[in-house]
This record gives C-alpha cells, sequence and structure tokens, in this order.
C-alpha cells in the first residue's frame, strides 16, 4: 500500500477527507520534494568535487600508459636484437622472433596513438569476441601494471 492509498484510507466514513487527512498528504508531498531537492544538490555537490579527481586520474593513467609504451617499444628494441643475433644460427626462428617483436612495437604505437578510454574499450571488445585472449591480455595487462607501479614506486 502507497502513501497516498494509506493517507486516503484516513477520510471520514462518508468519503470525505479530513482536515488532518488532507494535511497528512501536503505535509507529505512537501517533504518528499524537499527531499529530492536536498538529493539533487547533494548529487551536483560530488559531481563537482569528483571532477578534479577524474581529471588526476586520467593524467596519472595518460602518464603511465606513455611510460609503459616506451617500455614496450624498448622491449621489442631488445628482442630484435636478440633475432639478429640468433638469424646466423636458426634463420626460422629469427623470422618468428622478429615478427614477435613487430607486434609488440606495433602495439607500443597503439598505446601512444589511443586514449586509455579508447585502450579499455578495445580491450572490453576483444574479452566479448575472444574470452579467452581477453583473459591473457588481463593477465598480461596484471603483469605489466604491477611493474610499472613497482618501479615508480622505487623512483
Amino acid at each position: 500500500m502507497d502513501q497516498s492509498t494509506h493517507l486516503d484510507s484516513a477520510s471520514s466514513a462518508d468519503g470525505h477527507d479530513t482536515g488532518i487527512a488532507a494535511d497528512l498528504k501536503q505535509a507529505a508531498n512537501n517533504l518528499a520534494g524537499e527531499t529530492m531537492a536536498e538529493a539533487q544538490d547533494i548529487a551536483e555537490d560530488l559531481k563537482e568535487k569528483a571532477e578534479p579527481l577524474k581529471r588526476e586520474a586520467e593524467t596519472f593513467a595518460e602518464g603511465k600508459k606513455a611510460q609503459g609504451a616506451r617500455r614496450v617499444k624498448d622491449f621489442a628494441a631488445a628482442i630484435h636484437q636478440a633475432a639478429d643475433e640468433l638469424s646466423g644460427q636458426s634463420p626460422a626462428a629469427a623470422r618468428y622472433i622478429h615478427a614477435s617483436a613487430d607486434k609488440l612495437e606495433s602495439a607500443s604505437g597503439m598505446m601512444r596513438e589511443k586514449s586509455v578510454g579508447e585502450l579499455f574499450d578495445e580491450a572490453g571488445q576483444l574479452t566479448r569476441e575472444r574470452p579467452l585472449m581477453g583473459f591473457a591480455g588481463s593477465v598480461a595487462a596484471g603483469f605489466l601494471l604491477a611493474r610499472l607501479l613497482r618501479a615508480s614506486a622505487n623512483h
């Protein structure tokens, strides 16, 4: 039973609202309106206060993303160098390793060019399309994030 139905039951026996029931209804409506206005004010205040934190988090994430992209690129260069050294002994393996390093360089470029939000959106889409690959990517991203955070804490 909602409030208005309950308040309606406080009417007189002949079906007419008593003055008390009408006053109670009006007071309840006023209180509901005031409560909604207060809730909206609080929500607006929270949104305003959260905005600087959001910008700070985005700036931090973009900095870490750029740092991660540089590290991935450096890692790819090291893999290319190792593949060059291996090419005399096993050309087929060296080609495979170079191809893997090329993919890392491509990922590094994508990290530099796209925003953190775009990268998360693409990761979500990949996870929906290929759950196993998404899981493997999550594990790798977690490992990379842990290393980045540990390295930044040491500096």
